[in-house]
């Protein structure tokens, strides 16, 4: 499918993923002049009765729903055997990749993440849908945090295939609520389950539950106790713990009751973090639910007698005899009037606390309203200022764009003229610039002006090697990679005179005719054409990229011949691949130097003469 049109509109370019479900590829849409993803349905599922039609349905249905935190279905269509869905392309990272290598997150950016797959929900659930699939690797985080759920729609496809639920189970299990099965249609209270799962993974770095088999991990989920993730994490606040354990509980009905319930636990614990607020409260306390705890006391007698009523001092001792203490005597009662004005004191300056209390409170916790001003079109620079003098707090996100101009906001989280309050929140995505850009000519520039190009056109600047010339002067660009336009920060490779080569002085003759400062050569052989070392031979190779694990890479073929350091390849393959290397070379032998993303991967001194063959 590479290299392919694919509908007379759909160039693809590469293959980006792969999972049980779908082949994915990025192509170029070039009607909308846009980056997308081709998702390919898997053939031998499509060959399953029912299977393709229900997973288009599903995800046509999907295409209908429009959130930030969404991945956008643009169009789907029929493919030879199978179909294809044509998404929004978002870089970046799943979430289970990213939990793997940085896990556990900082509490702030965990309830941040929390926060958006919540708010995505919310969403979907108030239109009548359930994702059904939440997983981590359905959840993709760009390189500016910005989160995107996948795969919305293809869950009631997976519950009609056996062969579908087999190959997903091992992803899915680990955040399946223990009232669904595989087979079963996903409903919201089981997302909610799910989002307690992830949220949990990502604030210690491991599953709620695990099992040396599916089974296992299915058991615990149902029957057992939920983990403390204060255990593992001492630093996650009681009212954290208490989110999760309410997502996590085993029967649907103690959970949240909806997306947006839960929602507002996850802002609360926001906003606490932000203004400093006490997070000692829980979602599980028995004032958080509305019913207040009962305090055990004393039963009241409501017939009490005369004697019952009267002051303690009244009431005769057991013992008849007083003591000396009991003689002493007692001490004078304070005036009626000074009483009444202690409590006319006490009662003016509890009033004044009060008010002045609510001055402040209403000052610092409740911030002013403000207007939300158009913001789309605007310069990146101008939004800074708007928002600055509105007192909101600005959330960046730029994104490279071939439909927006460079710096300009295209996207807004907040409805022109809706209300917000002063230091919250508001998130604007801008352009970085085109998706692609053209190489700028670099020759004849030294290396920090060839490099300060390269960054104004935005891209970098990739290795760096020298040759001998005798035009370009010493420490100018000789030549640059032949690359034109490409995506941006590409590295480009580049290549330095080092000047003219030197000339050795001319032989001086012996008595026996032989030149005296002829180099020797190795095996008593001497440079010149007659040992071979000016001779140009041609070189033609299979060279097999290592399976080391590293996947799609970088490759640059240097050779070293008589003459000196030159590239032969510059291009990416992956891991297995053969290349086909041809160049001509001067001498008996070459340096071979393999580079995997700029390092050296393998260097290997041969003649091509002698030793014939694959060189892996």
């Amino acid at each position: 499918m590479i290299n392919q049109v694919v509908d007379q509109r759909y160039e693809v370019l590469e293959k980006v993923g792969e999972s049980e479900l779908f082949t994915v590829y990025r192509a170029k849409d070039k009607s909308a002049n846009r980056m997308v993803a081709i998702k390919l349905i898997n053939p031998d599922l499509a060959q399953e009765e029912g299977f393709a039609r229900e997973m288009m349905q599903g995800i046509k249905n999907a295409a209908t729903l429009s959130h930030s935190n969404l991945a956008t279905t643009y169009e789907l269509k029929p493919y030879e055997n199978t179909g294809y869905t044509v998404t929004e392309y978002v870089r970046g990272i799943n979430l289970k990749e990213r939990i793997r290598r940085i896990a556990p997150f900082g509490l702030s950016a965990a309830v941040d993440f929390a926060i958006s797959i919540t708010e995505a929900l919310n969403y979907v659930h108030s239109t009548g849908v359930a994702h059904g699939d939440l997983r981590p690797q359905n959840i993709i985080i760009s390189p500016e945090g910005v989160v995107k759920l996948t795969d919305l729609g293809t869950q009631p496809a997976i519950a009609l295939s056996s062969q579908a639920q087999a190959a997903i189970l091992r992803y899915s299990a680990p955040y399946h609520a223990p009232e669904l099965s595989m087979a079963q249609k996903g409903n919201p209270a089981g997302d909610l389950y799910a989002i307690g799962c992830i949220f949990y993974e990502m604030l210690t770095g491991t599953p709620v539950y695990s099992g040396d088999s599916l089974e296992a991990v299915a058991d615990q989920h149902a029957f057992s106790p939920i983990p403390s993730v204060r255990v593992i994490n001492p630093g996650v606040p009681k009212a954290v713990e208490g989110i999760l354990i309410k997502c996590l509980q085993k029967k649907p009905s103690e959970r949240y009751r909806s997306a947006s319930e839960l929602l507002t636990d996850l802002q609360a614990v926001r906003d606490a973090l932000r203004f400093g607020k006490s997070l000692s409260w829980s979602p599980i306390d028995p004032a958080k639910s509305g019913a207040l705890p009962v305090r055990p006391t004393q039963e009241v007698n409501l017939t009490m007698t005369s004697e019952q009523l009267a002051p303690p001092e009244a009431v005769e001792e057991d013992n008849p005899t007083p003591s000396p203490e009991t003689k002493r005597a007692k001490p004078e009662r304070i005036s009626v009037f000074l009483r009444a004005s202690l409590v006319f004191v006490s009662g003016v300056i509890l009033v004044a606390i009060i008010v002045i209390g609510g001055i402040f409170l209403s000052q610092w916790t409740v911030p002013k309203a403000v207007t939300v001003p158009s913001l789309v079109g605007k310069s990146i620079e101008e939004v800074r200022e708007i928002t600055k003098k509105l007192d909101v707090r600005l959330q960046e996100h730029a994104e490279y764009s071939d439909m927006h101009p460079k710096s300009r906001v295209f996207k807004v989280d907040k409805d022109i003229g809706s209300e917000m309050r002063q230091k919250q929140t508001i998130n604007v995505w801008y352009s970085r610039g085109s998706t692609y850009v053209d190489v700028p000519k670099l020759t004849a520039l030294t290396r920090d002006e060839a490099e300060k190009k390269l960054r104004e056109a935005g891209l970098v600047l990739g290795a760096i090697t020298e040759e001998h010339d005798d035009k370009i002067p010493t420490g100018k660009v000789l030549r640059q990679a032949d690359k034109h336009r490409v995506l941006h920060d590409t590295p480009i490779d580049i290549v330095l005179s080092t000047g003219p080569k030197e000339v050795p002085p001319p032989p001086t003759p012996t008595e026996g005719g032989e030149s005296a400062n002829k180099p020797p050569t190795e095996g008593g052989n001497v440079a010149g054409g007659a040992d071979g070392n000016s001779e140009v031979n041609e070189f033609s190779r299979t060279i097999r990229i290592g399976q080391d694990g590293l996947g799609k890479r970088q490759v640059r073929i240097d050779y070293e011949d008589f003459l000196g350091l030159h590239t032969a390849i510059d291009e990416e393959h992956d891991e297995g691949d053969p290349v086909q290397v041809s160049f001509s070379y001067v001498g008996k032998k070459i340096k071979l130097r393999i580079l995997y993303n700029d390092r050296l991967a393998k260097e290997i001194t041969i003649d091509p003469k002698k030793q014939q063959g694959r060189i892996g």
